[in-house]
């Protein structure tokens, strides 16, 4: 027993040996980013520590297995001991392979776990952006370009006619040297001819004084074609961690050769640079940077050029634009829109395109160009011609032909920045109110979005520049406001503000509406009354057919009955009464305990509520239990609407003789009439009229030398009981 004991305490330690081999060969191989190499390192290790996770979940994100991701990450995320970035990593992949209520609802534990973090935030405000996003699929038309490769090719660039793109294509460089990332040469900037049809063909390297042995590209031109702004590696240094970083570099066409390369003046060797366009006078630079003292990874920064042509200290554009993800590959177009990648604003997956309109130095808030152009993959390197017509864009989405592509793209639809509908919500004192939910309807009272109110009690929504809109702010104990919108109306100076007074202990609240149409019924004069104090509380509905009204005097516990009436022109005036127990603090929705719809003035009672016929005996006029009930309605209605009044009118078929059906309808009438006068108020208000066979409504005449013939449903159509509305 002790050599067995000893045996396998010695194979223990082999096995231990062996998986802490494997572990540091797999951590060494994901440091020099040789994730594939890390991969077959870490995959063998049977028993998997938490670190070893997420190296492999992080590994297969980087070389695009996303369904082995998402299993490493969803273990992680499960697991006690997940961090908050294992739980939005899971959020993200999840998003990638089109699992996006799996991601919302993970996004709510990430939200938990990471108070105050805007991605989430913004996430959240809106559960409903994926399918708004998913909708917007008529603006863009994409179309894969043939000159892409099995390799890379992203960034496109204008260069006069022409475009310039980086690729890691197999290129004509001495030295065939591979990234360990993925094992693809390593980029260069390359340059194509164009056509009509946006087609790029004629490939080839674009400079030798700018395409070295390391990464180059992606690229951007000034409008002049004479100064051009590269990423390259850094071939200088590395960070303290070994890792070599991307720097910025520019440089002066002189005739046909690019020379003065010149490096940024705020590159380093301990953050990238890169990823820069110019603004159309060339004297604004946006790049992407995880420079310290940004918000997220990487941020979108811009420098302004001085007056001896050296470059500005770089200036973090800030939220909205900057989230704690990743904002990089910028596009300023030169009707005042920036164009960039996302993957920290509320995508459908990966890196998404965004558009910020600036206005006076001010960002808009980044409106996502929708599922037209953007997949659940990385959608990025957007640039579109002058006119806004057509462009390119590169994606690594399913499809393509290597692993980043670049699309031609035509719009579809005029491409207009929104405008920026903004306020703030306050109460009756003017203090700002936090946590408001305040949603946005378009003129059909349909839902577009929705946010919550920030500390300093903003709102902001980015809307067409066209059409009507509502805004209405919702908050606990207070009572909602809302406004009415023209987007005509917007400029930069707009602000709607939302005022939200504080609720009593109780009040009333009353929504009227059309009892067919059920539409909001504005302009009604409504006069409730609490029948013991006697005391009138008269109002007139909005236009949005409510009212509020505060109950100072009342209390919970109290218990208050109150009749209403309500007028309106071209309807029926209406009587209600209700019995209020308070039993809790709040609003009462008056409109919920009794019914408060009016109906529009229509001729005859029948038009309002369905009656079946009214039967009786053969040659009797006393009221049957199938009668009762029919005239029960015409009860109910009537004493709805006390100033209605009714001439009940009893007729009959031709047959026996037209004294006798005129007695007897007069009976059956007056008989009909008695019944509801002993169950309404103000009794005189119906009366009944026999008119016997006087007004047949067919051809079915039995009197005089020709009898007509015919059936019995011909005749039972003369059988009827009608009830007039003489007066109201």
């Amino acid at each position: 027993m002790k050599n067995v004991i000893l045996t396998l305490l010695l194979f223990s330690s082999v096995v231990l040996q062996a998986q802490t081999i494997r572990e540091r060969r797999g951590e060494k191989f994901y440091d020099q980013y040789a994730f594939s190499e890390s991969i077959a390192q870490l995959e063998s290790i049977s028993n998997k520590s938490p670190k070893i996770n997420r190296m492999l979940a992080q590994s297969y994100s980087n070389i695009e297995n996303f369904t082995q991701a998402e299993k490493y990450w969803a273990q992680l995320a499960a697991s006690d001991s997940s961090n908050a970035d294992d739980i939005w990593q899971y959020c993200e992949v999840l998003k990638i392979n089109n699992k996006h209520s799996e991601a919302m609802q993970w996004m709510e534990t990430y939200a938990s776990k990471k108070q105050g973090d805007s991605r989430a935030e913004l996430a959240l405000s809106n559960k409903d952006y994926i399918g708004q996003l998913m909708n917007d699929t008529k603006r863009f038309e994409t179309i894969n370009l043939d000159i892409n490769s099995e390799q890379q090719d992203f960034g496109p660039a204008y260069y006069g006619d022409k475009m310039l793109f980086a690729s890691s294509r197999e290129g004509e460089k001495p030295v065939d040297r591979k990234w360990n990332w993925n094992g693809l040469p390593f980029l260069d900037v390359y340059m194509a001819d164009t056509d009509e049809r946006g087609k790029l063909f004629n490939v080839e390297p674009f400079s030798k004084e700018i395409n070295k042995k390391f990464h180059e590209g992606p690229a951007v031109i000034s409008s002049d074609s004479t100064t051009i702004f590269y990423t390259r590696s850094n071939y200088e240094g590395k960070d303290a961690k070994g890792v070599v970083k991307l720097k910025l570099y520019s440089a002066t066409k002189k005739g046909d050769d690019w020379s003065q390369i010149d490096g940024f003046a705020f590159n380093s060797d301990d953050y990238s640079v890169g990823h820069a366009t110019l603004s159309s006078d060339a004297k604004t630079l946006y790049f992407a940077s995880d420079m310290p003292g940004g918000i997220g990874g990487i941020d979108i920064y811009k420098s302004v050029k001085n007056e001896d042509g050296t470059w500005g200290k770089p200036e973090n554009l800030g939220k909205p634009i900057n989230t704690e993800g990743n904002e990089m590959f910028p596009f300023y177009h030169e009707d005042g829109m920036l164009f960039f990648a996302s993957n920290g604003l509320p995508g459908l997956g990966g890196l998404d395109v965004f558009m910020t309109k600036i206005e006076n130095g001010n960002y808009s808030a980044p409106q996502n160009l929708g599922a037209s152009l953007n997949s659940t993959y990385d959608d990025f390197s957007y640039v579109m011609n002058a006119d806004g017509t057509s462009g390119y864009f590169s994606s690594n989405k399913p499809g393509g032909k290597g692993s980043d592509d670049i699309y031609f793209f035509n719009v579809l639809q005029p491409f207009r920045a929104k405008k920026q509908l903004k306020g703030v919500a306050k109460d009756e004192l003017d203090s700002l109110v936090a946590g408001v939910k305040v949603y946005l309807y378009d003129a059909n009272n349909a839902l577009i979005d929705s946010v919550i109110t920030n500390e300093k009690g903003e709102y902001q929504f980015a809307v067409s520049d066209e059409g009507k809109f509502t805004v209405k702010g919702i908050k606990e104990a207070y009572r909602e406001d809302q406004k009415m919108v023209d987007a005509a109306e917007i400029n930069e100076d707009s602000s709607y503000d939302l005022v939200l007074k504080k609720l009593p202990e109780v009040s009333f609240y009353f929504l009227l509406t059309d009892e067919e149409t059920k539409s909001k019924i504005s302009g009604a004069q409504v006069i409730i009354t609490e029948v013991k104090a006697n005391n009138e509380m008269k109002f007139g509905t909005s236009e949005n057919g409510d009212f509020y009204y505060d109950l100072e005097d009342k209390r919970v516990g109290d218990v208050a009955q109150y009749t209403i009436n309500i007028t309106k022109e071209g309807y029926f005036a209406k009587r209600a009464e209700v019995t209020v127990n308070f039993d809790h603090k709040g609003q009462y929705n008056l409109h919920e305990m009794v019914n408060l719809e009016i109906h529009e003035v229509v001729q005859d009672v029948s038009e309002m509520v369905k009656i079946e016929p009214i039967n009786f005996d053969v040659n009797k006029y006393n009221i049957r239990p199938d009668a009762a009930t029919e005239l029960e309605k015409i009860v109910q209605v009537m004493n709805q609407y006390p100033s209605m009044e009714v001439e009940l009118g009893a007729h009959t078929d031709c047959r026996a003789s037209a004294a006798y059906n005129q007695r007897l309808s007069n009976q059956r009438a007056v008989s009909s009439a008695e019944y509801i006068k002993q169950r309404i108020s103000n009794p005189e208000r119906i009366y009944g009229k026999g008119y016997g066979e006087s007004q047949l409504k067919n051809k079915c005449e039995c009197e005089g030398a020709i009898e007509v013939p015919c059936s019995e449903e011909e005749h039972a159509e003369n059988r009827r009981t009608e009830f007039k509305i003489i007066k109201y």
